[in-house]
């Protein structure tokens, strides 16, 4: 794939932990119960070990997107910027529901990311609309929250995921952001909605309500499984991750070429996921060999898994779904 000097683009899970059980992430059960099975963290101590100081320096961009947790889940997330930043001068962004976290935490955080980087907060709605979709995300903890970080000097993006029940909320909720001082407001819309447009939400194994995909027309999604069961056996893969030289760590320690594939093997939440686990098993054999507790970052990027079994992977007839969803060549 690629060669590890030549990496410069990070993507870091640091802990799958998270407190909120929206319906649609890998993290969720059905059933909308908590996942107790995710519990990984990272520790700082594995993270300086196992990657030399070179490999921050080489970087332009460092994410904490979160396949299954929470950046503000980790209990060392300052600490653990303040380590990087002492060897790189990449952009940082950080994408949370925005519910976790004191306000001494986001002050500090503030403090420790400079105008470059950004904090992204989930809020989809406002206090009557949110937890429809974060389910277990207190609003006000969220505003005063993004008042404790804004507050302190830090830069927040406000990312609206539009749904039937919010669509409604936009033009309020992006006077609210420009109101609280976020610096940008931007809308998303879902694509893992099955066909039938319509997901019911149990919380805690009742049902609980109903979601359904907004009518807005700036985007048109894929309906998730329906985009990750097409074309696998014919769908030529051109790797994201190889063109711009990513690379991702998940809270188990394990890597990934990106953030789309990492989650996936603690996780059986969506029904294309045994499928997923069988392609991922194919290409990995052992999960030791891609993880940081065996090996370092520059052992598994030079490894027959990342040099030859994932660009043949690329090549076969039958790639891992998830590539074909996020990479297929048009």
């Amino acid at each position: 794939m690629y060669k590890f000097e030549d990496l410069r683009r990070l993507e870091i899970e640091p802990t799958n932990t998270c407190q909120a059980r929206c319906p649609q992430c890998l993290r969720t059960p059905p059933d909308g119960t908590v996942n107790r099975s995710l519990k990984d963290t990272l520790s700082l101590d594995l993270i300086k070990k196992q990657i030399p100081v070179e490999f921050w320096g080489r970087l332009t961009s460092i994410n904490f997107q979160g396949s299954t947790g929470d950046a503000l889940a980790y209990p060392d997330l300052v600490e653990l910027i303040q380590y990087m930043k002492q060897h790189t001068d990449a952009k940082f962004s950080i994408h949370t529901n925005g519910g976790l976290g004191s306000r001494t935490t986001w002050e500090s955080l503030a403090k420790v990311l400079n105008t470059n980087d950004k904090v992204v907060f989930g809020i989809d709605g406002l206090a009557d609309t949110n937890h429809l979709y974060r389910v277990g995300v207190d609003y006000g903890t969220v505003i005063r929250n993004a008042n404790a970080f804004i507050g302190a000097g830090g830069t927040a993006h406000w990312q609206f995921i539009t749904f039937r029940h919010n669509q409604h909320q936009v033009a309020v909720a992006e006077a609210l952001s420009k109101e609280l001082g976020f610096k940008h407001f931007y809308l998303r819309t879902s694509g893992r909605f099955t066909d039938t447009n319509s997901q019911a939400v149990y919380i805690d194994g009742q049902l609980a309500h109903h979601i359904e995909p907004s009518d807005f027309t700036f985007e048109q999604p894929v309906h998730f499984e329906h985009q990750l069961k097409s074309n696998i056996k014919t769908t030529a893969i051109s790797c994201e991750a190889e063109h711009t030289k990513w690379v991702a760590i998940y809270a188990d320690g394990t890597v990934w070429p990106c953030c789309h594939l990492m989650g996936w093997h603690q996780t059986h939440t969506h029904n294309i996921s045994k499928l997923i686990n069988r392609k991922l098993d194919d290409v990995i054999e052992d999960y030791s060999n891609i993880s940081l507790h065996t090996h370092t970052l520059e052992e598994i990027i030079n490894s027959p898994v990342f040099q030859t079994r994932y660009p043949a992977s690329f090549a076969s007839n039958q790639p891992i779904p998830v590539c074909v969803s996020h990479c297929r060549q048009q």
